[in-house]
């Protein structure tokens, strides 16, 4: 068998797929999103809620605040809450109108997916690779927690389309095209602006080369490279002229040229967790004793960005030892199958497959520009763990779209060995229909074990359906509430918060009794916390043990859910209980 002709089979033109075949694709992936929203769901999780929020007051004219933070949101770009702002005109919940994005944008990525793979491939890997956007049991659990990434693999895959096909001679349009798309994922993720600039520069060097190639008679290098400028210079100005007005707002909010106000937080986060080995939860929520907030994540934006100092001698100490510790352990494990968080991403197979498609391409140096793109967005994808304390699978889902496309040609290639291998025994015909009664076998099993992998990821599992008997009483919590010129506040989960309709802040990091006083200060008006604290507050134990020892708490109820997690919900009456009152139930003596 000759590696050549074998390589033929996912780069040499094929005949085009039926629109019925891709079509049938993107109602089978809205079907399983929408199934996996009625039976497996339980709520939107703590980013979704917030990008709901943020929607709630932009449509009720309070500004571009959220939930998580007090003062102005800079850490998420507008887009999404826009598009959930948007659609709440025609449906009545805007966790709802969350859901339907992302599930319908996340169904719909199987269209850009398809687009890219044939570009790089051909029709026949493109269907594949279409296929795994549909059933893939990450893209298909994760836009019913509301998060942006949906929506972002949506809009960045259109415009690495475009891209790719703009570094191979296209029309000018797709240069432009490609710039408007990167500049609508960079208004989703912050991720789209250093994807915009490894674009740029393949798109000159290719545009360039393919000119030089093409003229190389005529010694007409500077035509060439006039040409390559132009046209990178329009995906440029497209991209600008989109992203422009969030860019002048982060302007206007902090007095300073920026494309992104976010990694502040994530940095003096990280450094203090990992170099001075804070407690993460005392970095995030800390309050002093005379109760001004000195976290991270309790105090307004500004004050955090102000304070940040980040030298290059700390930031490189913090890179080397994250690289070199457990992050990159997990990195590889998660992305290769062989660790935690692999089983989601579809045990090693997914990876074998995505390796072989990629090294096919590489070798036989098919669409090369095409590929380096690919790449280099999987390198920025993976490199944004390392800027982050926390090992969440999520952080790694952009990666499943491109994988997706090398997956799709490596499991044709594979396909292609098998079948030409069978031509060669006697019983070829045979073999050839074991061979596909195999590989689907192998195929169900490997989304089966990706299924239960995803069920069992952090953000996934704690907003199950289990999760909805804690839901159901938030939102019994805020229908108690008789209304007055200001909502209370709860304190606890973010995302209770948002489902009772109140405002919401986190436990102070502090001892007990700062904490009380905390409340009374912020004249907090519920509390709800669980019997797995995870050390969010070093008092929680104690008073899931013992109740909150004040009779300002006073004891609403207490809810099971159905994976062991109970929560208890207090009404707190600011300013008028006494510590020493207290039977540590709640419960007046």
């Amino acid at each position: 068998m000759r590696f050549s002709s074998l390589a033929n089979a996912i780069i040499a033109p094929s005949p085009k797929p039926s629109l019925n075949i891709l079509l049938s694709l993107f109602v089978l992936a809205v079907a399983l999103r929408l199934l996996n929203l009625i039976f497996l769901s339980g709520s939107l999780d703590w980013e979704g809620v917030e990008y709901a929020r943020l929607a709630q007051n932009l449509v009720a004219g309070n500004g571009y605040v959220g939930l998580n933070l007090p003062g102005v949101n800079l850490m998420f770009p507008p887009l999404y809450p826009l598009l959930i702002a948007a659609l709440s005109t025609a449906v009545p919940k805007f966790d709802l109108a969350a859901q339907i994005i992302s599930i319908s944008l996340g169904a719909a990525t199987v269209f850009p997916i398809f687009l890219l793979t044939r570009e790089l491939y051909n029709g026949r890997a493109a269907v594949v690779a279409a296929a795994i956007i549909a059933v893939h049991p990450l893209l298909v659990q994760f836009p019913s927690t509301g998060g942006s990434e949906a929506t972002f693999l949506f809009f960045v895959s259109f415009a690495m389309y475009f891209a790719v096909r703009g570094f191979h001679g296209a029309p000018w349009m797709y240069a432009i095209a490609a710039g408007a798309f990167f500049g609508l994922a960079y208004l989703t993720r912050i991720e789209g602006a250093p994807l915009v600039a490894v674009a740029l520069v393949l798109s000159f060097g290719s545009i360039a080369w393919c000119e030089v190639r093409a003229h190389a008679h005529e010694d007409d290098g500077p035509r060439a490279f006039r040409r390559a400028a132009s046209y990178t210079c329009a995906m440029l100005i497209a991209f600008l002229i989109v992203a422009a007005p969030y860019i002048l707002f982060l302007y206007d909010q902090t007095g300073e040229w920026r494309l992104e106000a976010k990694s502040p937080l994530n940095l003096e986060t990280a450094l203090r967790v990992v170099l001075e080995e804070e407690d993460v939860s005392k970095v995030h929520y800390e309050v002093d004793v005379n109760l001004n907030e000195r976290g991270v994540w309790n105090r307004p934006y500004m004050d955090t960005i102000g304070d940040a100092d980040f030298d290059l001698k700390e930031m490189l100490l913090y890179l080397f030892t994250r690289m070199t510790s457990w992050t990159s352990k997990w990195l590889i494990g998660a992305i290769t199958g062989f660790g935690h968080g692999g089983a989601a991403f579809g045990t090693p197979a997914f990876f074998g497959f995505a390796v072989v498609g990629l090294l096919v391409a590489l070798l036989t140096q098919h669409r090369i520009s095409g590929q380096l793109l690919l790449m280099a967005a999987a390198a920025i994808y993976v490199a944004q763990n390392f800027l982050i304390v926390f090992h969440n699978i999520r952080f790694l889902i952009s990666l499943v779209p491109i994988m997706s496309v090398w997956a799709g040609a490596g499991f044709l290639f594979i396909y292609s060995c098998l079948v030409e291998w069978s031509e060669t025994v006697p019983w070829s015909l045979r073999f050839r229909q074991m061979a596909v009664v195999l590989l689907g076998v192998f195929l169900s099993a490997l989304l089966i074990v990706a299924h239960f992998g995803a069920m069992k990821q952090d953000t996934i599992a704690a907003h199950s359906y289990k999760w909805r008997p804690i839901v159901e009483a938030a939102r019994a919590i805020g229908q108690s509430y008789l209304g007055g010129s200001s909502k209370p506040i709860l304190v606890g989960p973010t995302t209770l918060g948002f489902y009772a309709g109140l405002e919401h802040r986190p436990f102070p990091f502090a001892d007990e009794q700062t904490a009380l006083r905390y409340f009374d200060k912020h004249k907090v008006g519920y509390i709800a916390f669980s019997n797995r604290h995870d050390g969010r507050a070093p008092y929680l134990a104690s008073w899931w043990s013992r109740g909150i020892p004040s009779s300002s708490a006073i004891l609403l109820r207490e809810v099971a859910a159905a994976d062991g997690r109970a929560f208890r919900f207090y009404k707190w009456l600011a300013g008028k209980g006494s510590p020493k009152q207290s039977t540590g139930d709640g419960r007046k003596p």
